[in-house]
């Protein structure tokens, strides 16, 4: 990774964090809990094993999911309030989970360092964030406090008009009945809240109860990185690029049990600005089993195959030097133009190198960057099998 970033491994898990992830997979459950309903990927499309298979393999989080959802889903059921506010829009405008968006941008580990003034703040510091971060509505929208907040104040004092709530939920791209679960939170402020701690709390102490079953997985997890101190494969493989976009001093990596195949990044900015990103302890694992992984070791053999030939490996060392047409190299190595149009077809169909046509005669070249772009490859592949 990029040396301007000061990566800070966290070697605990946040339980506030896990509990509010329990919440969105338990509210988001459609009926009652089945174990039978429940498998660790959704589905065999893109595995190499099937449901069954990674279930079994990874039985460590298997038993901790069923255990943790069998308590939790029945909390949640049928709560048109929680089921809204966990539930992720389909607009470009915000795609984030909800809450979890919210909670990764808090500085607590648990549900009891929430106050009421944290919870009214909750859903405002999401509405600055669409304004700020996601750009704009209609163009104008370059600070929610200037623009839209006219009566009420929220940031040193809380005192908060529905008036400008009404507004500012009004000019999201949020379903009405979302709208109106938000809306909520400003008028039965006192019941909501109460349920909010109370759900939380008990999704807190569930996952703390089950923590065991996972808790020498996530110490190795991060056992794993703090003996390499590299951390580019988990941008890799976790498809998280856009860090490299933002100038954040310090980068915080979490792992997280509850979601266990996913990543989220998340990049608080204004005075402190600070980047966080939190990974599935089973985002790697995974990542080796899925088809495009697969792929992606196929390539890596054919190179190797490739390079592994002692005849390639002289045309390789010969290309560095300068280009070559198939006679001129055939002359140098003493062999027939036929062996060598052989050989180079292989090097080309690996991607080592690649042909430029000049004065009537085709030219090859070693492609740049390819041999570092195998030992690359090589690394990251290794990160991940562990």
């Amino acid at each position: 990774m990029n040396n301007k970033y000061k990566v800070k491994l966290s070697d605990k898990p946040n339980f506030f964090e896990e509990a509010v992830q329990l919440a969105i997979k338990a509210a988001q459950w459609e009926g009652d809990f089945q174990k039978e309903d429940f498998h660790l990927v959704s589905n065999e499309e893109g595995f190499k094993k099937s449901v069954e298979e990674i279930d079994k393999e990874f039985e460590d989080i298997y038993n901790f999911q069923i255990n943790i959802l069998e308590e939790a889903v029945p909390l949640f059921k049928g709560d048109k309030f929680w089921y809204e506010i966990t539930r992720t829009e389909d607009k470009d405008i915000f795609k984030s989970d909800y809450l979890f968006s919210w909670s990764q941008n808090c500085k607590v580990s648990s549900i009891e360092e929430i106050d009421l003034s944290m919870f009214l703040r909750m859903n405002l510091e999401i509405f600055e964030d669409i304004y700020s971060n996601a750009g704009h509505l209609d163009g104008e929208y370059e600070s929610l406090v200037e623009n839209l907040f006219k009566e009420s104040s929220w940031q040193d004092e809380i005192d908060i008009k529905l008036e400008d709530i009404f507004e500012l939920i009004n000019n999201t791209d949020y379903s009405a009945d979302k709208k109106l679960e938000v809306l909520k939170i400003y008028i039965e402020t006192e019941r909501i809240y109460k349920d909010f701690q109370e759900k939380l709390g008990t999704c807190e102490e569930i996952v703390k109860r089950h923590y065991h079953l996972v808790e020498p997985r996530f110490n190795r997890a991060v056992d794993y990185y703090k003996e390499r101190e590299d951390y580019d494969d988990i941008f890799e493989m976790s498809k998280i690029t856009s860090l490299k976009e933002y100038y954040s001093d310090e980068v915080i990596v979490r792992f997280n049990c509850v979601k266990y195949n996913g990543g989220a990044l998340r990049v608080t900015t204004g005075t402190e600005l600070n980047t966080k990103l939190t990974l599935g302890i089973l985002l790697m694992e995974l990542k080796a089993y899925s088809l495009s992984f697969e792929d992606s070791r196929e390539k890596l053999i054919e190179k190797c195959k490739a390079i592994g030939d002692d005849i390639r490996f002289e045309i390789i060392c010969h290309l560095s030097k300068r280009p070559y047409y198939v006679k001129e190299l055939a002359e140098k190595m003493d062999l027939s133009s036929a062996s060598i149009s052989h050989h180079l077809s292989i090097l080309f169909h690996a991607d080592f190198i690649e042909p430029k046509v000049h004065d009537r005669k085709t030219y090859y070249s070693l492609k740049e960057n390819a041999l570092r772009e195998l030992g690359e490859g090589l690394i990251r592949f290794e990160k991940v099998i562990g």
